[in-house]
């Protein structure tokens, strides 16, 4: 049950639990998150899939939690902009 901000670029992402499912839908087998932006100037110039918008989340320990900037607390992603000052810096 998470939410896609594109003014913040942010992802919520659920915990373990597969029942719980962030907008779009939250794989914990194979740790990616779909996003439903479909603004193609705001991409990750990682490991990103413009066709079809996931995002691939390292596999660090068994809470699912990418490698890059994650905040324990709130549970999100930070996802960057084109410009190349903030990247996540997991899976990149």
């Amino acid at each position: 049950q998470g939410q896609y901000n594109s003014a913040a670029r942010t992802v919520q992402l659920s915990r373990k639990d597969s029942t719980t499912q962030p907008q779009g839908q939250y794989n914990s087998a194979a740790r990616t998150v779909q996003l439903d932006h479909k603004d193609r100037t705001t991409k990750l110039r990682g490991q990103y899939n413009s066709a079809a918008r996931t995002v691939q989340l390292g596999r660090k320990d068994s809470t699912t939690r990418p490698q890059g900037q994650y905040n324990s607390v709130a549970r999100t992603v930070q996802l960057s902009r084109k410009d190349n000052t903030t990247r996540p810096q997991g899976q990149y």
